[in-house]
């Protein structure tokens, strides 16, 4: 039996590409059992083009418009909170999925124990040119692991990763694709496929930000190697990829008081149940202040 999938997308002041996505949607060779459209006070022609899509769509497609700007994460958590489907998946209202997306993310959910499944994606410019034919290989050639790459188009989740641990709170600075894959990582159910299977689009007015910047990386190595240990190098990195931007030293003594500090910390305890070290868990909660964490 399979499970139901549902497409969530983001959308504001996406008129330029959004046509193209959607097209790529109905081509996918498994087609979801739903879109949920969340637009975040646009006052281009993304409304429109999305009813006229809908109008035809090849499955059902819900639309919401939200009554204030969110930003792109709460708006993306907002569109999740509309479906009640078996397995989500994030798209981006710019990018190009490849026929096979769908299928190849759903059947790696509904077979394996995975919570969160992430693949490889090409970058294409504005135009549709190609940049970067493999954001895997353009990490690998940097010699940093596939796990870095955490953006929401690649990602995939089973909804009780959700439904355990909630979303993270209005303060907490954590974005929807980096809560999931980092809550999957933590648990040790996050896998990744070896495979494009979509083109992300870079044009200059992206919501975030692409490229890690290696150096910034090995920096953050070599100032954090007291945080192992893990199982192994990819669960580092992403750590590391998820804690450096703060900007904040990460020493175990000062996340320790920090973890002290907060009672609502205590919970995090149950991520020993995963089988992590100490360190790990005290840092993991760290980023998120204010989260409520319970097994998967």
């Amino acid at each position: 039996m399979q499970s139901s999938i549902a497409v969530v997308m983001a959308t504001c002041q996406g008129e330029r590409f959004i046509a193209a996505q959607l097209a790529s949607l109905a081509n996918q060779t498994r087609r979801p059992d739903r879109l949920v459209v969340s637009d975040d006070c646009s006052t281009d022609a993304t409304p429109s083009l999305v009813e006229a899509f809908a109008a035809n769509a090849p499955f059902p497609v819900a639309i919401h418009r939200n009554q204030r700007r969110l930003g792109y994460t709460c708006n993306f958590i907002s569109a999740t909170r509309r479906t009640d489907a078996d397995i989500i998946l994030f798209a981006d209202q710019d990018d190009i999925w490849l026929p096979g997306k769908v299928a190849a993310v759903g059947e790696a959910l509904e077979t394996g124990r995975d919570l969160v499944i992430g693949h490889d994606i090409a970058l294409i410019d504005a135009e549709g040119q190609m940049l970067v034919p493999s954001y895997f290989r353009r990490l690998d050639t940097d010699r940093l692991p596939a796990s870095l790459c955490i953006k929401g188009c690649s990602l995939a989740f089973r909804r009780e990763l959700i439904s355990s641990w909630g979303w993270p709170g209005p303060r907490s600075g954590a974005s929807h694709d980096l809560w999931i894959a980092s809550l999957a990582m933590a648990a040790g159910r996050r896998g990744v496929l070896d495979r494009v299977l979509v083109e992300h689009r870079l044009h200059g007015a992206n919501a975030s930000g692409w490229f890690v910047r290696p150096e910034r990386l090995h920096a953050a190595r070599r100032a954090l190697r007291e945080l192992t240990p893990f199982r192994g190098w990819a669960e580092r990195d992403v750590f590391l990829e998820c804690y450096y931007p703060l900007g904040r030293p990460l020493r175990p003594d000062a996340v320790a008081a920090e973890v002290a500090r907060r009672p609502a910390m205590a919970d995090a305890r149950a991520l020993a149940r995963f089988g992590r070290a100490a360190r790990f868990h005290r840092g993991f909660v760290r980023y998120f202040p204010g989260a409520s964490h319970r097994q998967v």
